[in-house]
This record gives structure tokens, sequence and C-alpha cells, in this order.
């Protein structure tokens, strides 16, 4: 089950934030996601595009994952999830972020196909942070019954 997930540039600045346990501003995980963003924001310029970097922070794990030159996925979890897990749900929502972005990923795309973002998120990922389809065929197929463009 995710915690959290979000999308930002390498500079820090979140572009889409999705929290599935607690409440999304709530101080303490304002507080939470700036200590990480701050302890590993220097490491992000030297990822290579589909490489990741896995952390246990405040007792989560976190999987910081890079979908183009400047742009990260970050996905937590508790820390009794895997990383296999994080890894997983890192791929498939890259390729909904690309699907949606019709092809090439960057930082101005990702804002303007913003809206069919948060559609495929949530084809993928219920309120509750449990993943519900990670099949991208059958995703692709959920999207056609629902005439999503």
């Amino acid at each position: 089950m995710l915690r959290q997930l979000m999308v930002a540039n390498t500079s820090g600045n979140i572009i889409l934030e999705q929290t599935y346990r607690g409440k999304p501003r709530d101080l303490k995980n304002l507080e939470t996601t700036k200590i990480f963003f701050e302890e590993t924001m220097q490491n992000w310029d030297s990822l290579q595009i589909g490489e990741e970097q896995v952390y246990v922070f405040s007792r989560f794990l976190y999987l910081i994952f890079k979908i183009c030159d400047d742009v990260i996925l970050v996905v937590s979890a508790h820390e009794r999830e895997t990383e296999g897990f994080l890894r997983e749900i890192a791929e498939i929502l890259t390729s909904a972020v690309r699907e949606a972005c019709k092809g090439s990923i960057n930082e101005d795309r990702i804002i303007d196909s913003l809206p069919q973002i948060l559609l495929l998120l949530g084809l993928i990922i219920d309120k509750k942070g449990y993943v519900d389809h990670i099949d991208p065929d059958r995703i692709k197929k959920i999207r056609k019954l629902k005439n999503l463009k």
C-alpha cells in the first residue's frame, strides 16, 4: 500500500502530490517531506533516466525514480513494503505518465497533461493507496471503456 506519491522537478518543486495515508497537508507530512527532500536532493541530478535510489526515512521506504532529465517520481510506503514493490509501481506510473504525455516526458508536458495523469493515477491506485491495476494492457482497456482520451 502506498503512502505518498510525488512528481517533482530536480530543483525540489513539487508538480503533483498524492497522499494516501494521513491528511495531505498535515504539518507532520509536510515537515517529513521537506526534510526528506533536503537530505536527498543533492543526489537527484546524478541519477540517470530510469535509475532509482531507495531510502528508509522516518519509518517509511522511499524510492526516487528519475523519469526524465528534469523530473523525478517519488513513491513511499511503510517500511514493511519491499523495494521491488515500489520499483514496479514506479515503472507503471512512469509508463502512465509517458502515455499521458504522448511519448516524450518533460516538466512542461507533465504540467500540460496533468488532468490525464490524474485520471490514470485514479485507475491504478485507489484512494487508500492500494494498487488496483498494474497491467498496462488492462489500464488501456479500462481507459477505452471509460472513453478517456
